[in-house]
């Protein structure tokens, strides 16, 4: 998805949605809402990351599997 195309997405979805968290959806199960992470910042990639616009979650989105050590 481009920028543009995310631009256009939210404009069709009208004023009313302005005020909405923005938010990640992940990979776990949920009920009865659907889990999510909330987008603390957007801003664009440099250097190898050029040509992209990175969103950064507030928490991680990968979560650490119990017993899993920390990798440096």
């Amino acid at each position: 998805m481009t920028v543009q195309e995310l631009i256009n997405n939210l404009r069709g979805f009208g004023e009313h949605c302005l005020d909405n968290e923005v938010v990640i959806k992940v990979s776990e199960r949920g009920f009865p809402a659907t889990p999510v992470v909330y987008v603390e910042s957007v801003g664009p990639g440099f250097d190898w990351d050029d040509g992209k616009m990175i969103l950064y979650p507030k928490t991680p989105v990968i979560k650490k599997v119990e017993g899993e050590r920390n990798q440096k």
